[in-house]
């Protein structure tokens, strides 16, 4: 049998480390975790989703 290995993610430059815990849209992710109540859960900031959608709008050719 072999080992089990820890997957490796790529690091996630767009979220700031406070404390040495993550912080989606300033807040830390055990305190989003205590509201959400459960984990796995998912997070997003509307700021850095608002920022990529119009990134991408001004890649694209006009309407």
């Amino acid at each position: 049998m072999s080992a089990r290995t820890s997957p490796v993610h790529p690091q996630m430059s767009q979220f700031a480390v406070q404390d040495g815990e993550l912080m989606i849209g300033g807040i830390a992710l055990s305190r989003l975790a205590a509201r959400v109540g459960q984990t796995p859960f998912y997070a997003y900031d509307r700021h850095l989703l608002t920022r990529r959608v119009s990134e991408l709008r001004a890649a694209l050719p006009p309407p």
